[in-house]
């Protein structure tokens, strides 16, 4: 799926354009298997099951207090930043 047809069914999921361009920007850069779990949620509306490092989607969603697509974005820190990923579990996200 190509950036402009990601960011046409994110618009059809009722996000803005610019926020539908942002994600399907980001996209572009994902891992194959991350982009693929990303194409499938944007396909079928539904949160497709993702885990990397010990995290599932469901973990991160529910550490983060976000939401998809946005949970997709903390999978791709941690894979490009070992860092990021080992300290992600330490990071305070306050749902304030």
């Amino acid at each position: 799926m190509n950036s402009d047809e990601m960011k046409k069914r994110l618009m059809e999921m009722g996000l803005p354009s610019a926020k539908a361009l942002f994600y399907s920007d980001l996209a572009k850069e994902f891992a194959p298997d991350l982009r693929a779990a990303f194409e499938r949620f944007i396909e079928t509306g539904q949160p497709c099951e993702f885990n990397y490092n010990g995290w599932t989607l469901a973990a991160v969603m529910e550490h983060t207090f976000s939401e998809p697509p946005y949970s997709y974005i903390y999978f791709d820190r941690m894979m490009k930043n070992a860092k990021y990923a080992a300290y992600f579990a330490k990071m305070d996200f306050c749902e304030e």
